[in-house]
Protein backbone atom coordinates (compact mmCIF):
# COMPACT_ATOMS: atom_id res chain seq x y z
CA UNK A 1 0.00 0.00 0.00
CA UNK A 2 1.07 3.44 -0.98
CA UNK A 3 -0.19 7.03 -0.27
CA UNK A 4 -2.00 8.16 -2.88
CA UNK A 5 -0.81 11.35 -4.07
CA UNK A 6 -4.39 12.64 -3.91
CA UNK A 7 -4.95 12.00 -0.16
CA UNK A 8 -1.85 13.88 0.35
CA UNK A 9 -2.44 17.18 -1.61
CA UNK A 10 -5.92 17.00 -0.05
CA UNK A 11 -4.83 16.88 3.31
CA UNK A 12 -2.38 19.65 2.88
CA UNK A 13 -5.29 21.64 1.69
CA UNK A 14 -7.17 21.75 4.21
CA UNK A 15 -4.33 22.47 6.18
CA UNK A 16 -3.51 25.26 4.12
CA UNK A 17 -7.63 26.46 4.69
CA UNK A 18 -7.75 25.56 8.59
CA UNK A 19 -8.25 29.02 10.47
CA UNK A 20 -6.25 27.10 13.27
CA UNK A 21 -2.83 25.67 11.85
CA UNK A 22 -2.72 29.60 9.48
CA UNK A 23 -2.63 30.91 13.01
CA UNK A 24 0.05 28.63 14.00
CA UNK A 25 2.27 28.52 11.08
CA UNK A 26 0.99 32.14 9.49
CA UNK A 27 0.36 32.82 5.74
CA UNK A 28 2.89 31.73 3.75
CA UNK A 29 4.41 28.23 5.05
CA UNK A 30 2.91 25.00 6.10
CA UNK A 31 5.44 23.70 7.92
CA UNK A 32 6.72 22.90 11.75
CA UNK A 33 8.90 25.29 12.44
CA UNK A 34 12.27 26.21 14.51
CA UNK A 35 11.21 27.09 17.75
CA UNK A 36 11.94 29.40 19.45
CA UNK A 37 11.67 32.47 16.93
CA UNK A 38 9.65 35.16 15.60
CA UNK A 39 8.70 33.54 13.19
CA UNK A 40 9.39 29.40 12.93
CA UNK A 41 8.68 28.11 9.11
CA UNK A 42 10.69 31.18 8.06
CA UNK A 43 13.35 30.13 10.53
CA UNK A 44 13.68 26.64 9.88
CA UNK A 45 14.59 26.89 5.99
CA UNK A 46 17.26 29.36 7.09
CA UNK A 47 18.65 27.03 9.85
CA UNK A 48 18.76 24.26 7.01
CA UNK A 49 20.06 26.71 4.34
CA UNK A 50 22.79 27.35 7.27
CA UNK A 51 23.79 23.74 7.44
CA UNK A 52 23.88 22.91 3.81
CA UNK A 53 26.19 25.78 3.38
CA UNK A 54 28.27 24.89 6.31
CA UNK A 55 31.46 26.59 7.42
CA UNK A 56 32.51 27.33 4.02
CA UNK A 57 30.84 30.83 3.56
CA UNK A 58 32.15 31.06 0.35
CA UNK A 59 29.95 28.20 -1.02
CA UNK A 60 27.21 29.73 -3.28
CA UNK A 61 24.91 27.81 -5.31
CA UNK A 62 24.76 27.99 -8.71
CA UNK A 63 21.46 26.00 -9.26
CA UNK A 64 19.00 25.25 -6.75
CA UNK A 65 15.75 23.26 -6.88
CA UNK A 66 13.09 23.37 -3.78
CA UNK A 67 10.95 20.16 -4.31
CA UNK A 68 8.06 20.01 -2.56
CA UNK A 69 7.86 24.08 -2.61
CA UNK A 70 4.25 24.42 -1.58
CA UNK A 71 3.88 28.31 -1.52
CA UNK A 72 7.00 28.96 -2.21
CA UNK A 73 7.92 30.68 0.43
CA UNK A 74 10.97 28.71 1.47
CA UNK A 75 11.72 29.23 -2.44
CA UNK A 76 11.89 32.61 -2.06
CA UNK A 77 14.17 32.46 1.25
CA UNK A 78 16.98 30.55 -1.00
CA UNK A 79 16.69 33.06 -3.72
CA UNK A 80 17.25 36.02 -0.75
CA UNK A 81 20.38 34.32 0.42
CA UNK A 82 21.71 33.37 -3.06
CA UNK A 83 20.72 35.78 -4.84
CA UNK A 84 22.83 35.08 -8.23
CA UNK A 85 21.79 31.80 -8.34
CA UNK A 86 19.50 29.89 -11.07
CA UNK A 87 16.24 28.45 -8.13
CA UNK A 88 13.40 26.15 -8.89
CA UNK A 89 10.49 25.90 -6.94
CA UNK A 90 8.53 22.53 -7.64
CA UNK A 91 5.76 21.11 -6.30
CA UNK A 92 3.40 18.32 -7.69
CA UNK A 93 0.21 20.31 -6.50
CA UNK A 94 -0.98 23.12 -8.89
CA UNK A 95 -3.34 24.55 -6.32
CA UNK A 96 -0.29 25.08 -3.84
CA UNK A 97 2.14 26.96 -6.34
CA UNK A 98 1.56 30.39 -6.13
CA UNK A 99 1.43 32.90 -9.51
CA UNK A 100 5.40 33.20 -10.16
CA UNK A 101 6.55 36.69 -9.48
CA UNK A 102 8.58 38.84 -12.06
CA UNK A 103 11.90 38.15 -11.50
CA UNK A 104 11.81 36.01 -8.68
CA UNK A 105 12.18 32.12 -8.19
CA UNK A 106 10.25 30.05 -11.10
CA UNK A 107 7.63 27.43 -10.18
CA UNK A 108 7.04 24.61 -11.85
CA UNK A 109 4.84 21.56 -11.76
CA UNK A 110 6.57 18.87 -10.50
CA UNK A 111 6.98 14.97 -9.49
CA UNK A 112 9.38 14.64 -6.55
CA UNK A 113 10.73 11.10 -8.12
CA UNK A 114 10.85 12.88 -12.07
CA UNK A 115 12.55 16.35 -11.85
CA UNK A 116 12.61 18.69 -14.58
CA UNK A 117 16.66 19.18 -14.25
CA UNK A 118 19.33 17.43 -16.24
CA UNK A 119 21.79 15.07 -14.80
CA UNK A 120 24.79 16.79 -13.21
CA UNK A 121 23.07 20.08 -13.18
CA UNK A 122 22.23 21.48 -9.54
CA UNK A 123 24.49 22.65 -6.78
CA UNK A 124 21.77 22.01 -4.31
CA UNK A 125 18.31 20.31 -3.78
CA UNK A 126 15.96 21.22 -0.86
CA UNK A 127 13.15 19.01 0.40
CA UNK A 128 11.22 20.51 3.68
CA UNK A 129 8.91 18.42 5.43
CA UNK A 130 8.45 16.49 2.35
CA UNK A 131 10.52 13.25 2.03
CA UNK A 132 8.50 11.07 4.31
CA UNK A 133 5.64 11.74 1.60
CA UNK A 134 7.64 10.89 -1.53
CA UNK A 135 6.95 7.34 -3.19
CA UNK A 136 9.88 6.66 -1.66
CA UNK A 137 12.38 8.35 0.25
CA UNK A 138 14.96 5.86 -1.99
CA UNK A 139 13.22 6.94 -4.58
CA UNK A 140 13.90 10.60 -4.18
CA UNK A 141 17.01 10.32 -3.11
CA UNK A 142 17.80 8.38 -6.01
CA UNK A 143 16.50 11.16 -7.79
CA UNK A 144 18.78 14.21 -6.39
CA UNK A 145 21.84 12.61 -6.82
CA UNK A 146 21.08 12.03 -10.54
CA UNK A 147 20.16 15.83 -10.83
CA UNK A 148 23.42 17.19 -8.19
CA UNK A 149 26.58 18.19 -9.68
CA UNK A 150 29.67 16.35 -7.95
CA UNK A 151 29.56 17.78 -4.47
CA UNK A 152 26.31 19.09 -4.73
CA UNK A 153 24.26 18.78 -1.93
CA UNK A 154 20.96 17.57 -0.65
CA UNK A 155 19.20 19.59 2.38
CA UNK A 156 16.32 18.51 4.24
CA UNK A 157 14.00 18.51 7.24
CA UNK A 158 11.82 15.56 7.96
CA UNK A 159 10.17 13.23 10.15
CA UNK A 160 11.19 9.48 11.15
CA UNK A 161 7.82 7.84 11.72
CA UNK A 162 6.36 4.68 11.48
CA UNK A 163 4.03 4.58 8.38
CA UNK A 164 1.80 1.44 9.35
CA UNK A 165 0.95 4.01 12.81
CA UNK A 166 -2.69 4.67 12.49
CA UNK A 167 -2.39 8.68 11.69
CA UNK A 168 0.31 8.26 9.42
CA UNK A 169 -0.98 5.46 7.29
CA UNK A 170 -3.19 7.37 4.80
CA UNK A 171 -0.28 10.14 4.39
CA UNK A 172 2.89 8.14 4.62
CA UNK A 173 3.98 5.75 1.77
CA UNK A 174 4.63 1.70 3.48
CA UNK A 175 8.08 1.93 2.01
CA UNK A 176 9.32 4.46 4.32
CA UNK A 177 10.52 3.29 7.01
CA UNK A 178 13.90 4.65 8.02
CA UNK A 179 13.11 5.56 11.32
CA UNK A 180 17.11 5.95 12.97
CA UNK A 181 19.52 7.73 11.97
CA UNK A 182 21.31 4.34 10.24
CA UNK A 183 18.54 3.32 8.29
CA UNK A 184 18.36 7.07 6.64
CA UNK A 185 21.96 7.04 5.95
CA UNK A 186 21.95 3.79 4.30
CA UNK A 187 19.15 5.10 2.18
CA UNK A 188 21.14 7.97 1.60
CA UNK A 189 24.12 5.76 0.75
CA UNK A 190 22.05 3.70 -1.52
CA UNK A 191 21.60 6.67 -3.76
CA UNK A 192 25.45 7.60 -3.66
CA UNK A 193 24.83 10.38 -1.22
CA UNK A 194 27.25 10.91 1.90
CA UNK A 195 25.88 12.52 5.07
CA UNK A 196 28.09 15.38 6.26
CA UNK A 197 25.52 16.35 8.85
CA UNK A 198 22.91 14.77 10.44
CA UNK A 199 20.85 16.38 13.98
CA UNK A 200 17.90 15.44 15.86
CA UNK A 201 16.16 18.78 16.00
CA UNK A 202 12.92 17.44 17.46
CA UNK A 203 12.99 19.49 20.54
CA UNK A 204 12.96 22.84 18.16
CA UNK A 205 10.71 21.87 15.63
CA UNK A 206 8.02 18.76 16.27
CA UNK A 207 7.96 19.23 20.62
CA UNK A 208 7.50 23.15 20.36
CA UNK A 209 4.90 22.40 17.18
CA UNK A 210 2.69 20.84 19.22
CA UNK A 211 3.31 22.99 22.30
CA UNK A 212 1.98 25.33 20.27
CA UNK A 213 -0.48 24.50 17.99
CA UNK A 214 -2.67 22.96 21.50
CA UNK A 215 -2.11 26.26 23.31
CA UNK A 216 -3.57 28.15 19.93
CA UNK A 217 -6.65 25.60 20.18
CA UNK A 218 -7.10 25.75 24.01
CA UNK A 219 -7.38 30.08 23.35
CA UNK A 220 -9.21 30.05 20.26
CA UNK A 221 -11.78 27.35 20.43
CA UNK A 222 -14.33 26.03 23.02
CA UNK A 223 -13.72 24.40 26.10
CA UNK A 224 -11.46 20.79 25.40
CA UNK A 225 -10.24 21.80 21.46
CA UNK A 226 -6.83 22.40 22.76
CA UNK A 227 -7.09 18.29 23.91
CA UNK A 228 -8.81 17.81 21.15
CA UNK A 229 -5.65 18.56 18.91
CA UNK A 230 -3.22 16.90 21.47
CA UNK A 231 -5.63 13.55 20.52
CA UNK A 232 -5.18 14.51 17.35
CA UNK A 233 -0.90 14.72 17.06
CA UNK A 234 -1.09 11.86 19.62
CA UNK A 235 -2.04 9.92 16.57
CA UNK A 236 0.73 10.73 14.67
CA UNK A 237 3.64 9.87 17.12
CA UNK A 238 7.35 11.25 15.58
CA UNK A 239 10.30 8.95 15.98
CA UNK A 240 12.53 12.33 15.35
CA UNK A 241 12.23 15.41 13.17
CA UNK A 242 16.02 14.81 11.54
CA UNK A 243 17.83 17.73 9.96
CA UNK A 244 20.37 16.31 7.26
CA UNK A 245 22.60 17.43 4.66
CA UNK A 246 24.14 14.61 2.38
CA UNK A 247 26.75 15.34 -0.45
CA UNK A 248 27.15 13.84 -3.99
Amino acid sequence: MTAAPHTVDAAYARFAAAPLLRLVHGPAYLNVGWHPAPDPPAALVDHLLAAAEGTAATWAPRVACDVACGRAAGTARIAARWPDARVLGLDRSPAMLPAPRPGGPALLRADATALPARTDSADLVCAVEAALHFPTRRAFFAEAARVLRPGGRLALTDLLVDPADSGWAPLVPAGNTERTRAAYEASLAAAGLRVRHFADVTAHTWTPYVAALTAAAAAAGPAGAGAAVARLLAARPVAAYVEVVAVR
